[in-house]
C-alpha cells in the first residue's frame, strides 16, 4: 500500500480495468488477513509454532510476489526498493 503506485493511478484513472482489478484484489486480501488476525484471536490454545507458520507463510507470500513481478513485469520491482527506504508523506524526495 504504501510502496505502490496503484492507489495515486487509480485516482488518476478510474476506469482502467487492471487498476480496478488490483485494487479488488488489494481490498480481498486485507479482508482475508484482518480475518486470519480475528480468528486466530478466537482460538483457545496458541502455540508459538504459530508465529512460525506465520512468518513463513509471509516470506513465502511475499517472495512469490517478488518472483511473478520479476518475471511478468519488472519494471514494477522499483516498488519493493521504495518499500525499504524511508519516506514520509509530507516530504518530497
Amino acid at each position: 500500500m504504501f510502496a505502490s503506485p496503484l492507489f495515486a493511478e487509480l485516482i488518476e484513472n478510474p476506469a482502467r480495468p487492471d487498476l480496478i482489478l488490483q485494487g479488488v484484489a488489494w481490498l480481498a486480501n486485507l479482508v482475508v488477513v484482518v480475518g486470519s488476525v480475528l480468528d486466530y484471536g478466537r482460538l483457545p490454545i496458541k502455540s508459538r509454532r504459530d508465529i512460525g507458520g506465520l512468518v513463513i507463510a509471509f516470506l513465502g507470500a511475499t517472495a512469490l510476489l517478488v518472483l511473478a513481478t520479476a518475471i511478468l513485469a519488472p519494471d514494477y520491482l522499483v516498488a519493493f526498493t521504495r518499500a525499504r527506504r524511508r519516506h514520509w508523506p509530507w516530504i518530497r524526495s
